[in-house]
């Protein structure tokens, strides 16, 4: 295990250096400027002659992500169920998201194989075959939800859902398989198919069926997991075919009205001067009116009389 785990760290090293073209690696630790607490706080415990064995630039960009991260620097607010935090995030937020933004399918999928293998038949060959694939999920979602600030979508947590379907594959391995599970897998597959098809094409904004109504999507997830700028083209079509609509007015007013759900729920609106005024701005409209529609789903339309 020492040797596989040894084989693996110069493989890494080798891979990342190489796409630097070994630019800088091996420079001493104390020459560095390091801006977070956490890369300073190992440049000041390690001795100050030890050569880092990584490229310079891709070991400031280490560092300095970091201090976006703890600082919310160049971040909008960030937003969960109707809350906004202007600097922090969530506790347990990725819970959240995936909750919302998984297929249910695959959430039945996956609480089924870890039924079967915490309690059911497989449970003797857990250890052994894939608990692999659980230990980077649950190392993933805990750094991400707990120790980690970057709460603004569900693209953080994304490298654990190829590992959480090939786990729900495993209800279907050859000495597991019955007609009962190759019917219950089958009508599985159809609902997932139906569900992420009935957003075509707009698949960023995706909510499974715990959200039933999509327009009221914002009011438990913003940002990245509606909108990432994909629908401003259709929200341009919209505008000029619909001329009486007013977009996204800087102030209280009445009529039929268009807004972003950036926008609406504070996350971010371009020329703000402050998280706060982004905060206030659609305070009005968010907690006072419902809308009636929407634009590729990450647009709202209201209606305030």
């Amino acid at each position: 295990g020492v040797v596989y785990l040894a084989l693996f760290a110069v493989i890494n090293l080798l891979v990342i250096n190489g796409g630097f073209f070994f630019h800088g690696s091996l420079r001493p630790l104390g020459s560095y400027y390091f801006r977070s607490k956490l890369f300073r706080e190992i440049q000041r415990v390690l001795p100050p002659k030890l050569p880092v064995p990584l490229p310079k630039d891709y070991v400031e960009g280490l560092d300095y992500v970091r201090f976006r991260e703890q600082t919310a620097l160049g971040f909008g607010n960030m937003y969960l169920l109707g809350e906004i935090h202007e600097n922090k995030g969530f506790p347990g937020y990725f819970f959240y998201a995936l909750l919302f933004k998984l297929p249910l399918p695959v959430i039945v999928l996956f609480l089924w194989a870890l039924w079967e293998y915490l309690f059911g038949r497989r449970r003797k060959a857990f250890l052994r075959d894939e608990i692999f694939l659980l230990i980077p999920i649950a190392f993933w979602l805990i750094y991400f939800n707990y120790f980690n600030n970057s709460h603004i979508g569900i693209r953080y947590v994304l490298p654990t859902i190829p590992l959480i379907h090939i786990f729900c594959g495993s209800i279907f391995a050859k000495d597991f398989i019955s007609k009962r599970r190759v019917w219950a897998g089958a009508l599985l597959g159809v609902w997932l198919i139906a569900s992420v098809l009935s957003y075509f094409p707009h698949y960023i904004p995706y909510f499974n069926e715990i959200v039933w109504d999509r327009k009221f999507a914002y009011r438990y997830l913003s940002d990245s997991n509606i909108d990432w700028g994909q629908g401003r083209y259709y929200a341009r079509d919209y505008l000029k075919a619909h001329p009486d609509i007013i977009f996204e007015p800087p102030i209280h007013t009445k009529g039929k009205i268009l807004v972003g759900v950036n926008a609406l729920t504070g996350v971010w609106i371009f020329g703000a001067k402050s998280k706060r005024e982004m905060a206030d701005r659609y305070r009005w409209l968010r907690e006072g009116h419902s809308p009636i529609g929407h634009v590729a789903y990450s647009y709202l339309l209201f209606d305030v009389p």
